[in-house]
């Protein structure tokens, strides 16, 4: 059995990527867009954090992957599925949030690695092992309650990790930050707790 792959050139002017990209996938075919047509979809939408949000939706509706051929300095890369598009929208809100203001006292709401493990914390589906898009829900989960939280990306390895903290301007002293995971996270304890609020020491 052979596959073979078709390559479309699409005016945007004419069709919005919404439209284009939603009949594909319900089509059954596995869409995989250009860095041009994910800026159009972009533009289209109002920004790449919906963009990559609406591109997750429709991969999830579909049960099918959606790929997206991002260039490097070396060449290009070719990331799908709804993992690597949370992945990618991880990265962006990270990005949005290097400029907001971090107290020097302050409380960890997550720290969570791509493909690694909380004993303390599961995701909806009852693992301890957290995924991009399984951290993506716990990041709007925690923002609705402290939109002010700032999230942080990191590198361990080749895997992508990501942090949630959260501060305020009355906190002296970590034992005060302390004392307000306490209170917030009350019906948890031990490692519960400690993922889901923590205060670093020193």
């Amino acid at each position: 059995m052979s596959s073979r792959a078709a390559r479309f050139t699409i005016d945007t002017s004419v069709l919005k990527p919404t439209a284009i990209l939603r009949t594909a996938a319900e089509a059954g075919t596995v869409v995989g867009l250009t860095h041009r047509m994910l800026n159009d979809l972009s533009d289209e939408l109002g920004g790449m954090e919906p963009a990559i949000e609406w591109l997750i939706e429709l991969a999830t509706l579909t049960g099918r992957p959606v790929a997206v051929n991002m260039p490097t300095p070396t060449g290009s890369t070719t990331s799908s599925g709804t993992g690597d598009a949370a992945a990618q929208e991880l990265h962006q809100i990270a990005a949005d949030h290097e400029n907001r203001p971090q107290g020097q006292v302050y409380a960890i709401l997550f720290d969570l690695t791509d493909g690694g493990d909380d004993p303390g914390l599961k995701t909806d589906s009852g693992s301890n092992t957290w995924h991009a898009e399984d951290i993506l829900g716990l990041y709007r989960d925690r923002v609705s309650a402290w939109p002010g939280a700032v999230l942080q990306e990191r590198t361990e390895g080749d895997k992508r990790a990501w942090r949630l903290t959260v501060s305020n301007p009355q906190w002296r002293t970590a034992a005060e930050a302390q004392k307000w995971c306490d209170a917030s996270f009350a019906q948890y304890d031990g490692a519960a707790r400690t993922s889901r609020c923590r205060v670093p020491q020193g």
